[in-house]
């Protein structure tokens, strides 16, 4: 999950301060979208029409 929110704070320009902490984490604590009962679907329309979608898989973005 670290990877992921760093991914995205990275192409919004984001920066906070991340605090790790040990041990186990309290119940619900961590729950992503992933989590839910049923999928979740999101309308990249605008992202299309803006020409945020380049067709180039995440982990090529990283590259540069």
């Amino acid at each position: 999950m670290l990877e992921i929110s760093r991914t995205i704070a990275r192409q919004l320009d984001h920066i906070w301060d991340e605090v790790l902490l040990d041990g186990e984490a309290a119940e619900g604590l961590g729950r992503t979208p992933w989590h839910a009962p049923h999928p979740i679907v999101l309308d990249m329309s605008a992202a299309v029409e803006l020409r945020i979608h380049t067709g180039r898989r995440l982990r090529d973005h990283r590259r540069g």
